[in-house]
Protein backbone atom coordinates (compact mmCIF):
# COMPACT_ATOMS: atom_id res chain seq x y z
CA UNK A 1 0.00 0.00 0.00
CA UNK A 2 1.28 3.53 -0.32
CA UNK A 3 0.96 5.53 2.43
CA UNK A 4 2.37 8.77 1.34
CA UNK A 5 0.61 11.82 2.45
CA UNK A 6 -0.98 9.92 5.34
CA UNK A 7 -0.64 11.68 9.05
CA UNK A 8 0.16 8.35 10.70
CA UNK A 9 1.44 11.33 13.88
CA UNK A 10 -2.21 11.13 15.93
CA UNK A 11 -2.42 7.12 15.38
CA UNK A 12 -3.11 5.34 18.04
CA UNK A 13 -1.09 1.88 17.46
CA UNK A 14 -0.02 1.29 20.73
CA UNK A 15 -1.55 -2.27 21.02
CA UNK A 16 -0.25 -3.29 17.58
CA UNK A 17 1.13 -6.49 17.14
CA UNK A 18 3.79 -5.33 13.76
CA UNK A 19 6.01 -8.24 14.39
CA UNK A 20 4.85 -9.77 11.12
CA UNK A 21 3.89 -7.13 9.40
CA UNK A 22 5.46 -6.35 5.92
CA UNK A 23 6.10 -2.55 5.13
CA UNK A 24 8.32 -2.94 2.99
CA UNK A 25 5.80 -2.37 0.24
CA UNK A 26 4.83 0.68 1.54
CA UNK A 27 6.31 3.70 -0.70
CA UNK A 28 7.54 6.57 0.60
CA UNK A 29 7.48 4.96 4.08
CA UNK A 30 10.11 5.02 5.22
CA UNK A 31 11.67 2.72 8.44
CA UNK A 32 14.06 0.85 10.62
CA UNK A 33 12.43 -2.47 12.94
CA UNK A 34 14.76 -4.26 15.19
CA UNK A 35 13.66 -7.10 17.26
CA UNK A 36 14.70 -8.85 20.36
CA UNK A 37 16.27 -5.77 22.44
CA UNK A 38 15.27 -4.86 25.76
CA UNK A 39 13.94 -6.31 28.43
CA UNK A 40 10.68 -7.68 26.56
CA UNK A 41 12.84 -8.37 23.88
CA UNK A 42 10.65 -6.70 21.51
CA UNK A 43 9.81 -4.86 18.14
CA UNK A 44 10.87 -1.40 18.00
CA UNK A 45 9.84 0.65 15.10
CA UNK A 46 11.60 4.17 13.70
CA UNK A 47 9.37 5.65 11.11
CA UNK A 48 11.77 8.85 9.84
CA UNK A 49 8.64 10.44 7.65
CA UNK A 50 7.17 10.68 10.65
CA UNK A 51 9.86 11.01 13.39
CA UNK A 52 7.65 8.37 15.71
CA UNK A 53 9.07 5.23 17.58
CA UNK A 54 6.83 2.54 18.66
CA UNK A 55 8.32 0.10 21.31
CA UNK A 56 5.72 -1.65 23.37
CA UNK A 57 2.76 0.60 24.62
CA UNK A 58 5.39 3.54 24.38
CA UNK A 59 4.35 6.12 20.91
CA UNK A 60 6.69 8.84 20.87
CA UNK A 61 9.55 11.01 19.07
CA UNK A 62 12.95 10.04 19.06
CA UNK A 63 13.83 12.63 21.76
CA UNK A 64 10.85 11.18 23.32
CA UNK A 65 11.78 7.41 23.14
CA UNK A 66 15.85 8.83 24.35
CA UNK A 67 14.49 10.18 27.27
CA UNK A 68 11.90 7.36 28.65
CA UNK A 69 15.00 4.68 27.96
CA UNK A 70 17.17 6.42 30.07
CA UNK A 71 14.68 6.83 32.57
CA UNK A 72 13.13 3.28 32.62
CA UNK A 73 16.81 1.82 32.22
CA UNK A 74 19.01 4.08 34.31
CA UNK A 75 19.68 0.65 36.40
CA UNK A 76 20.19 -1.85 33.37
CA UNK A 77 23.25 -1.14 31.66
CA UNK A 78 22.59 -4.00 29.24
CA UNK A 79 18.96 -2.53 27.97
CA UNK A 80 20.27 0.90 28.03
CA UNK A 81 23.32 -0.12 25.97
CA UNK A 82 20.98 -1.71 23.64
CA UNK A 83 18.83 0.93 22.96
CA UNK A 84 21.21 3.59 22.99
CA UNK A 85 23.00 1.70 20.26
CA UNK A 86 19.87 1.40 18.11
CA UNK A 87 18.97 5.52 19.02
CA UNK A 88 22.97 5.90 17.50
CA UNK A 89 22.13 4.07 14.57
CA UNK A 90 18.74 5.91 13.72
CA UNK A 91 20.80 9.48 14.35
CA UNK A 92 23.36 8.26 11.85
CA UNK A 93 20.86 7.48 9.50
CA UNK A 94 19.27 10.56 9.41
CA UNK A 95 22.16 12.38 9.45
CA UNK A 96 23.87 10.69 6.02
CA UNK A 97 20.25 10.38 4.52
CA UNK A 98 16.81 12.95 3.95
CA UNK A 99 14.01 11.03 4.77
CA UNK A 100 10.99 12.80 4.13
Amino acid sequence: SDLRGSDLRYSNLSYSNLRDSDLSGSKGLKFIQISGIGSANRQTTYLFNYDIVFCGCFKGTLVEFEEEVRKTHVKNIQYLTEYLGLLKYIKKLKEIKQWT
